[in-house]
């Protein structure tokens, strides 16, 4: 398999073809003078964004419909669960719908189809600072932007409490089972084909109405989501990198744009989707925590309701990226795995696992007009920057249990990408 790529190299092997560009925004040949036309402005996403039919959607969000629905996924997934995952990216197979009292009480009156009249957006429903534990670690947090300017000496280290901010985010959408196209980087045959933690942040694509297939007998070193997307995908970013800012977590961008820069106010809105942040992030369902049925709650018609957490200690990544970049991306690996000794976890592999895939999607001219005359490319930088944020967790392994036991599951929690 190959994937269409805007830069030099050779494509990589193990990438399929998109069966559509990714691109929302198409810059290629525009020059940077022409670059602020509101041609190259508009919110492509929200034009581009996949949608059900009205009909379907007014049909399928029937209380009879929801739950004639949860069964046949639930015989549908019991049925294929020797040779994929369960939706839910776990070896559980049962899917129950989520009744809510106004369901019980209109069940006997009427139905009505609660299509959201707007764009899929994202709303912060609740926001909750937990420092769980006292213990402090010594982070060098611009360590990959330490080689920028050359001075590869000792870091600049900075003393951070381990704790944890958790936003629950409404994501609405208007998707009813769509197939989740996923591409598949790094492919290898598994070693353990009852393992599922590579399906850790699957609730997020079921929860939003698009169902992930993850086969067992592959291993993969990154998924990328084609389609279908929603705007709300590009609202995650900021809103994570919002909550990090409040919680003075250091977001790296040793990229930085030229509109990212305070002092610079062209009066007028630079093109979106020019970017991609990279967090480590776990995830939970709606109101609880763990137990099998809780994601259940997290799947609402016509919209999602999940939990994000993150270490407030952990720095988040922000890198300009290409217009065939996908909205979004994650890592088999959990910090579970992580921690635990036995999983033969390695930071070097994972992190060049996680440098093949920037170097898939990095717009390459812009970080090298950033670098200037330095003598290390943005593999180094970028090494660095990942390098940090993975020993971060690693350095401190039993404050990061100490800190997400009441939060989340860490066999939910690993490295994901956000483009916006």
């Amino acid at each position: 398999m190959s994937r269409h790529s805007t830069s030099s190299g050779p494509p990589s092997p193990l990438l399929q073809q998109p069966s559509q560009p990714m691109g929302n925004l198409d810059l290629q040949g525009v020059s940077s003078n022409a670059i602020s036309s509101p041609a190259h402005n508009t919110d492509h996403l929200a034009e581009d964004e996949k949608t059900s039919s009205r009909t379907s959607r007014f049909v399928g969000n029937m209380l009879v419909s929801r739950i004639g629905r949860a069964s046949w996924q639930s015989l549908e997934s019991t049925a294929r669960l020797p040779f994929y995952l369960s939706p839910w990216g776990d070896n559980h197979p049962f899917t129950l719908p989520n009744l809510r009292k106004r369901d019980l009480a209109l069940a006997g009156v009427a139905h009505f189809g609660l299509d959201a009249l707007g764009a899929s957006a994202v709303t912060v429903v609740e926001s909750a600072m937990a420092h769980a534990v006292s213990a402090t670690v010594e982070q060098t947090a611009d360590e990959g932007l330490s080689k920028v300017t050359g001075k590869m000496s000792k870091g600049h280290l900075v003393q951070r409490r381990v704790g944890m901010n958790s936003l629950t985010l409404r994501i609405r959408h208007k998707l009813i089972g769509e197939a989740a196209e996923l591409v598949f980087q790094g492919v290898r045959d598994t070693d353990d084909r009852m393992a599922c933690a590579k399906g850790w942040f699957c609730p997020y694509l079921y929860a939003s109405g698009r169902e992930p297939e993850i086969a067992r007998a592959k291993d993969f070193a990154m998924a990328q989501l084609l389609t279908p997307r929603l705007a709300a995908d590009a609202s995650i970013a900021p809103t994570l990198l919002s909550s990090l800012v409040e919680s003075d977590t250091p977001v790296v961008s040793p990229f930085g744009c030229s509109w990212e820069d305070a002092s610079f106010k062209p009066g007028f809105s630079f093109p979106k989707f020019k970017r991609m942040a990279i967090f480590l992030t776990g995830i939970s369902p709606y109101r609880y925590i763990t137990t099998q049925s809780a994601w259940s709650h997290s799947r609402i018609p016509n919209e999602a309701r999940i939990t994000f957490h993150l270490f407030t200690h952990v720095p988040a990544i922000v890198l300009p990226v290409r217009d065939q970049s996908p909205i979004m991306a994650w890592s088999p690996w959990t910090v579970a795995q992580m921690l635990e000794k036995k999983s033969r976890y390695d930071i070097r592999k994972h992190v060049g696992e996680l440098l093949d895939f920037i170097g898939t999607v990095i717009d390459e001219d812009a970080a090298q007009s950033s670098l200037g005359s330095s003598e290390h490319g943005w593999r180094d930088i970028m090494e660095g920057c990942l390098h940090s944020m993975l020993s971060a967790v690693l350095n401190v392994p039993d404050a990061i249990r100490e800190t997400a036991k009441e939060c989340c599951e860490l066999e939910r929690t690993g490295v994901v990408a956000f483009r916006y």
